[in-house]
């Protein structure tokens, strides 16, 4: 894109960054590289595959202490996140036991509030107002294969130039 704006421009100024398009396109790069640094990355990320079972997803949620967690398939594309909510709502509903939650499918369990992932290619304002709704956003790439969240934290601090451990 920027060929065709020093084109439209004059190559002077589009080398100097002083035309106004060549400004908003830097804050575009800019907010995009913004975002992707707010990215923990899927290597980091405590996931769920579509064949576990409730009691993995409890054990799981619970070692880390998350309220809610990815699910993937088992190519790695993104389906869906499930809840304590989901959990807690499924099993009053059937009343289980912890033994009786080692045979049920996640599949099983209806998700109240589904979370959808972004692309990677997605602007900050779009992550922003996922954001605004939920604690994280799944990242995807353009196969909907999962490449990591960006939670409110990560995001905040990115784009204040600041670092989150």
């Amino acid at each position: 894109m920027m060929t065709n704006l020093s084109v439209i421009c004059g190559e002077n100024e589009w080398k100097n960054q002083r035309h106004p398009l060549a400004k908003m396109e830097r804050i575009k790069h800019n907010s995009l590289m913004n975002v992707l640094t707010a990215l923990t990355p899927k290597s980091e990320v405590a996931v769920l595959e579509g064949g576990d079972t409730l009691r993995a997803a409890v054990q799981k949620m619970s070692h880390h202490h998350f309220l809610m967690i990815p699910v993937l398939g088992s190519e790695g594309h993104y389906l869906y996140s499930i809840s304590t909510g989901d959990i807690l709502f499924y099993l009053t509903e059937n009343d289980m036991t912890l033994k009786e939650m080692e045979t049920v499918p996640l599949e099983r369990v209806p998700i109240y509030r589904p979370i959808m992932p972004l692309k990677v290619t997605a602007s900050a304002k779009e992550v922003q107002r996922a954001l605004m709704a939920q604690n994280y956003v799944p990242m995807v790439d353009e196969r909907g294969i999962f490449i990591g969240i960006i939670t409110r934290k990560k995001l905040v601090a990115a784009l204040s130039g600041e670092e989150v451990a």
